[in-house]
């Protein structure tokens, strides 16, 4: 009896943990795109935006810091991301390390993923509000 508790027990924690990792590739490529579109980059980036961190980390620590005091560059960037995140609705399995790591190398895909989520979960959220208020509180235009 106790080693069919367990056996039931292991069976609907892994059901709850298990998550789905399918990745429509033609979708993800396309949602790609066109986040690279909103940001001003050019199809050859678009196209290792997910592949090569450095595009990604480069580009948006670039647009955080381009005009200080406004954040219209730094909106752009969070824009193409919220944009990004909807248009993936369904197909978050591509952002998955172990999908990822199968289109690029395992160091790429652990530095994209770890940029995307610094952008898309604490600098595009809470962060913001740490980079858009001054010494005194003040909203700086946009």
């Amino acid at each position: 009896m106790m080693k069919v508790a367990i056996a039931c027990l292991l069976l609907v924690s892994y059901s709850v943990f298990a998550q789905d990792l399918t990745c429509v590739d033609a979708k993800f490529q396309a949602c790609q795109y066109n986040m690279a579109m909103d940001l001003g980059l050019n199809d050859t980036v678009s196209s290792r935006l997910f592949k090569d961190y450095t595009i990604m980390y480069n580009y948006f620590l670039y647009m955080f810091g381009r005009n200080p005091g406004q954040t219209a560059d730094m909106l752009t960037v969070c824009n193409s991301l919220e944009t990004f995140n909807l248009c993936m609705h369904g197909n978050r399995g591509c952002l998955d390390i172990s999908n990822m790591i199968k289109k690029t190398d395992i160091n790429n895909a652990y530095a994209v993923d770890a940029t995307y989520r610094q952008y898309s979960s604490f600098n595009c959220g809470p962060g913001i509000n740490s980079e858009s208020f001054g010494e005194r509180g003040i909203v700086f235009e946009k």
